[in-house]
Order: C-alpha cells, then structure tokens, then sequence
C-alpha cells in the first residue's frame, strides 16, 4: 500500500483582537538566517513586515 502525506503551507493568521493577516513573503535579508515574513491585515489591506520569530508568538495559525 503507498501512502501520500500532503501538507499544506499555512498562509492565514489571527491575532488576540481577532483580526486576520495574511503571509505574502518569508525572506531572509541580507542572506542572515533571521527569516522575516510580510504580511498584512485582511480587513484594512495595511502591509507589515517583522521577524518570523515575532510573528509567530503574536499570531495563531487559521487551518482553511
């Protein structure tokens, strides 16, 4: 029996306000191995970027 294991990159986001974002880009400036990620609001459209590490302690996953 062959067997798949799909996964699928988790691009949504919530935050404790209960606001939404979405993932854009995950880079790495200047080659460092700090990883940021751009994202933005999915109601107001406004674009943000920070470290991944930041990112991920302020915001939860959403699983379509």
């Amino acid at each position: 029996m062959i067997t798949r294991t799909y996964t699928k990159e988790l691009t949504r986001f919530a935050g404790s306000n209960g606001s939404t974002f979405k993932v854009t880009a995950i880079y790495n400036p200047n080659e460092e191995n700090d990883p940021w990620v751009e994202y933005y609001n999915e109601q107001t459209k406004q674009e943000y970027t920070c470290r991944q590490e930041a990112f991920l302690h302020r915001f939860a996953p959403i699983e379509d």
